[in-house]
């Protein structure tokens, strides 16, 4: 299958923790301005691969690549620094630092962040720990958007959050992907609002990659998808 040059390269890759391996002999692909949802039961190894590709835990094997650059040697920081930022299921907010604090960390723009999400714009004085679960994490994707990833990472996106929020959220990462031509890592436990955003679809099952296909066909063949990997409340 091919697609636009790749910007995240992901070769080999085996990731686990205390010796076990999680994640075995992983090998995708996310090229420019796509969207890939990275799709499996809990345990399937999800989580566990873009942790390993941002290094916040050490991978066993495999080689990373971001632009075509090896990756394997940075630090988690610096890798962050080169353009591939990992959004965490803990939606990366400080409960005590206003809205506007939180935009204005490490030099990020603002402005950027109130052009996806104008809802924060007269929330900028209030303390995160305020804000509602949905605000928190409209807040924290402001503040990856904000530093202009060529590469963005997103970890469980719905996480705790009624469907009406996350039915605003995903469009946010589709139209960030198209104007920017970043590549979107994206694993969803909401699958059908997932793959109608992505562009393609990875299975994982049992760590491995079991199934790869553009969204629309993994769509049309959603028995096969509930059946064989995700359980029938997955959609």
């Amino acid at each position: 299958m091919t697609g636009p040059s790749p910007r995240l390269e992901v070769r080999g890759l085996s990731a686990g923790y205390f010796g076990a391996a999680v994640v075995r002999d992983l090998s995708l692909t996310v090229g420019a301005g796509e969207v890939v949802a990275l799709l499996g039961p809990n345990g399937a190894g999800k989580t566990t691969t873009l942790r390993a590709v941002s290094r916040t835990i050490a991978p066993m094997a495999g080689t990373v690549l971001l632009d075509g650059r090896d990756i394997g040697a940075l630090r988690p920081q610096d890798i962050a620094r080169a353009g591939l930022v990992h959004m965490s299921e803990r939606r990366g907010v400080f409960h005590g630092l206003t809205v506007e604090e939180h935009l204005r960390l490490h030099g990020l723009d603002p402005a950027l962040a109130h052009r996806y999400f104008p809802e924060l714009e007269p929330l900028r004085s209030r303390r995160a720990g305020l804000l509602s679960g949905g605000e928190q994490q409209m807040l924290g994707m402001a503040r990856a958007l904000a530093r202009r990833p060529a590469v963005l990472m997103i970890d469980e996106l719905s996480k705790g959050l009624a469907p009406v929020i996350v039915e605003r959220l995903l469009p946010v990462v589709r139209r960030y992907a198209d104007e920017s031509g970043a590549a979107v890592l994206l694993v969803e436990q909401q699958v059908q609002l997932a793959l109608e955003t992505a562009d393609r679809g990875c299975v994982l099952s049992h760590g491995s990659l079991a199934e790869h296909d553009t969204a629309a066909n993994l769509l049309a063949r959603r028995d096969v998808l509930v059946s064989s990997y995700l359980g029938a409340t997955a959609l």
